[in-house]
């Protein structure tokens, strides 16, 4: 990859199809705002016919309200007002005189339409055109978004598991075919797991459908049985009389094990009516094979490995291993076909399908030319963010909207891709970084940021040295992902954290962490760093707030906090062993957790309240809600039965009922927080601060639903009950809040921190992780070897190690894992402290790290 140019905002407005790469701090947000007031102000874009997408729903609202900021800034800045954005003035000043009021008024009036302009996820553009362009893209006009699929596919593994098992009408052969899909891991569980895993991943090729069956394995078997029935006394021989010659390794092959082994291999094949796939007999499977044998040959064995039945037993693995993967890939072909039907039986849709179907309709060889005309019409600008997560689909359809078609004039159309392929870390939600690679490689023009607004220039230069050196984001040099060295502005005062120390701290751990003198120089195994860290990150933010150090900010020195240190982790469980240590010592610390606030307690007692309220004059309700945190009694309590005290406190569910009549949720929902001193009795139980966030969270979402849809008690009710009985499609919204946003050490997931900014930064665990989750075995989606923009699912229950596809999603992984350090390394401001130390582990695994790279 060549240097790219530098953009420049001032310059030439991009043309085309243009990617815009901002390092991370190099002002993303800040250039599309820019962008936007340029092309309206300067060409005369209408703010509706601007499409802004970017990654989540918060994040459309965020960048509404920046962009609807920016435009009001430049008009006020037209009109000579003072602006404290020296861009923004610049521009400003430059404007040439003859065009100073057509700017003006172009300005105005978009911020006056702001609300018409078009700023969205990728998935509410797609349903959009769709929907509006129903005819031309062949779409139902009143399809029902579904945000979560689980309840079909329930439906349609609980048939298929039902055919299945009652499908040739023979007990026994039933029988056995139920307990062949469960070692395929199509058992109730398993099967489900895996078509609520990827059953919806329609642009994921499934590769192995056409593989043998189960009646092949059992034909194979038979066969085997027979050769050693008929010659398997002779192959035994061979491997004797190869061990007695010394042409075979004695240590490995002992006479117990040999004859053992060979035992257990014969009463397996005489299993009726035939095993099921190679359980039972795994450890004596590789000893027999023709690779083990030639591994530890010492002499020639071609006479052993002719054997016919060494040849038969040497084929079943590979055999399994093929009828494993193909019935795996017919189910969920299945699932597929059936998930399709069923969602047009019912005018429904999920998120998955939304940029499949547009793609779809864009490919027509009739319609697709009038939508993609229809949707060019609505708009001239498409300015897409966080495009390094994007994937095939969405560059299909941005690509096929705005860029010229092969042959075709330029339009006048434009595309702006503005991302980072250093940041790309979302692979796990189907992103694809070679996508981005491809559409830069693709695109007319491509630029680069190289100005760091966010952190201090000490900082900026020890991150340029540690990371800028060739081959470090996992491509050999002058292709792909490169690190791009930035700079930063001037500023005053130009160090703003007044505390010794370096901005980039390395500590470096080993055995002085269990506190034996003696065994010092001894690794640490992974589970014992993981144990053992959490103590050290404390002893460092001790140490950081007891040297008392101030940072400027706002213009002016203050003192440093608590709330101006994060701690980014990998797990949420390392998240809860850090705020454990920090509180024990006295810091406090918070969990920022990607978790509905619907599966919260605060959710459970909510209902309970509403349905006391709507149930009102009930003892059985009342009852639920009075041993609920909101009123705090206990079961004791209740067994006293002091008739004045609940009748009193029956009284008050009534009043909170009546005043729920006739002002509503809200007001209601206040008087009842006031009425029992909600918040102040949570706040002195532990965790309090999470309940009572949670709680008011809860509220502002109830309140919301309550006046969008116009629900009553009833409904409401309905609707707390819905989100809790599947909190996982409730939405960007409702992912539960930080309980405090000061004075308190954040402690959060390094995919969480992403788009975020600390003061001090601790990483104490970049050397940790595995690269393939041992759940995740039996679904993984791999780079297809080929093409690594395309996507294949390896259904397989137990890869090799050492299998191509397994090593290429190794190297991806490990590669996406130095984009995580990444973005770790810059969440800082002023300080980035991260741990590195001597593991008791195989190479392989300090490899394995992100770190490692480094040194």
């Amino acid at each position: 990859m060549t240097t790219l140019p530098t953009f420049d905002l001032q310059g030439p407005l991009p043309t085309g199809v243009t990617v815009l790469e901002a390092s991370a701090g190099t002002g993303k947000t800040y250039s599309i705002a820019h962008l936007v007031v340029r092309l309206v102000a300067e060409e005369g874009v209408p703010v509706d016919q601007l499409l802004v997408v970017t990654f989540t729903r918060l994040a459309t609202a965020e960048l509404r309200e920046r962009l609807r900021a920016r435009v009001a800034q430049a008009g006020a800045a037209l009109r000579g007002e003072a602006v404290e954005d020296p861009l923004l003035a610049d521009w400003a000043a430059q404007a040439p005189e003859a065009e100073r009021d057509t700017w003006r008024r172009r300005l105005d009036l978009a911020r006056e339409d702001f609300d018409a302009a078009s700023i969205s996820t990728i998935h509410g553009f797609c349903q959009r055109m769709l929907q509006a362009n129903a005819f031309e893209s062949g779409a139902s006009f009143d399809l029902e978004l579904l945000p979560d699929l689980s309840e079909p596919l329930d439906e349609i593994v609980a048939d298929w598991l039902t055919l299945e098992r009652y499908g040739t009408g023979d007990a026994e052969e039933d029988a056995w075919r139920e307990a062949a899909r469960a070692a395929c891991g199509l058992d109730p569980g398993g099967a489900l797991s895996l078509a609520r895993a990827v059953g919806t991943q329609s642009n994921v090729a499934v590769l192995g459908a056409d593989g043998p069956s189960f009646s092949d394995w059992r034909s194979a078997v038979d066969a085997a049985r027979a050769l050693a029935a008929a010659d398997g006394p002779s192959a035994f021989d061979r491997v004797w009389a190869a061990r007695e010659a010394k042409r075979l390794n004695r240590r490995s092959y002992t006479e117990k094990r040999l004859r053992a082994r060979w035992e257990a291999i014969l009463g397996w094949l005489d299993e009726a009516p035939a095993p099921v796939g190679l359980s039972g007999v795994e450890a004596n499977t590789w000893y027999f094979q023709p690779d083990t044998l030639e591994a530890r040959a010492e002499g020639d064995l071609s006479d052993v490995l002719a054997h016919p039945f060494i040849q038969a037993w040497g084929a079943l693995p590979g055999l399994w291993s093929r009828v494993a993967r193909a019935e795996r890939a017919r189910f969920l072909l299945h699932v597929r076909q059936r998930l399709s039907a069923a969602l047009a039986q019912r005018f429904q849709q999920g998120f998955e399908h939304l940029l499949a179907d547009l793609a779809q309709a864009l490919r027509h060889p009739t319609r697709g030319p009038l939508l993609r005309a229809a949707i060019r019409e609505r708009y001239q600008v498409g300015l897409i963010d966080e495009f390094q997560d994007t994937d095939a689909l969405q560059w299909e359809i941005f690509q096929r909207v705005f860029a010229p078609a092969p042959g075709e004039p330029p339009s006048g159309h434009r595309l702006v891709l503005i991302g980072d392929p250093k940041q790309a870390i979302y692979a796990f939600r189907g992103a694809n970084v070679h996508v981005y690679l491809r559409a830069r490689r693709e695109a007319g023009a491509a630029f680069t940021m190289t100005r760091n607004h966010r952190s201090d220039r000490r900082l900026i230069d020890g991150l340029n040295h540690l990371m800028d050196h060739p081959g470090l984001f996992g491509d050999p040099p002058g292709a792909g992902i490169q690190y791009v060295a930035v700079d930063t502005p001037e500023r005053e005062p130009a160090v703003r954290l007044d505390d010794p120390g370096a901005p980039v701290q390395i500590r470096f751990f080993d055995g002085a962490l269990r506190g034996d003198p003696e065994k010092e120089a001894r690794g640490l195994s992974k589970t014992e760093a993981r144990g053992l860290l959490p103590a050290d990150v404390v002893r460092q933010v001790v140490e950081t707030l007891d040297r008392r150090p101030r940072i400027h900010e706002g213009g002016a020195w203050r003192p440093l906090h608590p709330g101006d240190l994060a701690v980014l982790v990998s797990t949420n469980d390392q998240a809860s062993d850090v705020q454990d240590a920090l509180r024990e010592a006295g810091v406090p610390a918070v969990v920022a957790r990607n978790r509905s606030v619907f599966a919260s307690e605060a959710a459970a007692d909510l209902q309970r309240w509403l349905e006391a309220l709507a149930r009102a004059g009930q003892e059985g309700p009342a009852r639920a809600l009075a041993v609920t945190d909101l009123v705090g009694w206990t079961a004791a309590t209740l067994g006293a039965g002091e008739a004045a005290a609940w009748a009193g406190f029956v009284g008050r569910i009534e009043d909170w009922r009546q005043q729920y009549a006739r002002d509503g949720f809200m007001r209601a929902f206040r008087r009842m927080l006031d009425d029992l001193g909600v918040r102040a009795r949570l706040l002195r139980a532990p965790r309090g601060e999470r309940r009572v966030t949670d709680l008011l969270h809860l509220a502002e979402l109830a309140h919301s639903a309550e006046k969008e849809s116009g629900l009553g008690l009833s409904g409401l009710l309905g609707w707390l009950r819905e989100h809790r009985d599947d909190p996982g499609a409730s939405g960007d919204e409702a992912e539960a809040r930080l309980e405090t946003d000061a004075r308190a050490v954040r402690i959060l997931t390094m995919h969480s921190s992403k788009g975020l900014e600390f003061p001090v930064v601790f990483a104490p665990y970049l050397w940790d992780g595995s690269l393939i989750r041992r759940s995740e075995v039996g679904r993984l989606v791999v780079p297809a070897e080929d093409d690594p923009v395309q996507r294949v699912l390896d259904l397989r229950p137990a890869p090799p190690k050492d299998d191509p596809a397994r090593l290429r999603l190794e190297a991806e992984r490990r590669a996406e894992r130095v984009r995580l350090m990444y973005v770790a390394l810059t969440r800082a401001r002023l300080r980035v402290v991260v741990w590195w130390g001597h593991l008791a582990t195989a190479r392989g695994d300090s490899f394995d790290s992100a770190l490692a790279g480094l040194f």
